[in-house]
């Protein structure tokens, strides 16, 4: 006796439906389901993934390179955009060092292009500072600007010197 044929005596002998006892036993008796008197038997067996299982699988796995995409993007552009602006920020210290050491007496500059940096501008501003509480006082202020483009937008680092008329 089988073991689906087993099943199907005991739930008979309980007044249970034998398909029941069949679907139990973990197999699928086909000709029985069909209404014959067969006794051909098949196992249940999940054979690979669905269509649908796989579309998700897809999905999710695309939605995470995405994200995954969108962060390296993001901090590639925060890597170049902080080296520019040291960039920046050394041109401008460098300048101003040298205007220093030739006793604050240079004319001022006005866009011009950095020396070894091509695309950096150099703004070079000296003027009369003048407090808004105190008013004008002997004292000079030099900002000195300098400009860059990165990623079609304007950047600008700006320093300033406060310094005793002579």
């Amino acid at each position: 006796m089988s073991k689906a044929a087993a099943y199907q005596k005991k739930y008979r002998d309980k007044g249970r439906d034998p398909l029941q006892a069949v679907r139990h036993a973990g197999v699928l008796h086909s000709a029985f389901a069909m209404g014959s008197g067969s006794a051909s038997f098949r196992i249940k067996r999940k054979k690979g993934f669905a269509l649908i299982e796989i579309l998700i699988a897809a999905s999710i796995l695309s939605i995470i390179l995405i994200s995954v995409f969108t962060g390296v993007s993001s901090s590639i552009y925060a890597m170049a955009g902080s080296k520019n602006y040291t960039k920046a920020m050394m041109i401008a210290k460098s300048k101003m060092n040298e205007f220093i050491l030739k006793k604050m007496r240079e004319p001022d500059v006005n866009k011009e292009p950095v020396e070894g940096y091509t695309e950096f501008l150099l703004t070079r501003e000296t003027k009369r500072f003048e407090h808004t509480f105190t008013g004008p006082i002997p004292t000079n202020i030099t900002e000195i600007t300098v400009s860059w483009k990165e990623r079609e937008r304007d950047k600008t680092y700006k320093i300033f010197y406060i310094y005793a008329q002579k």
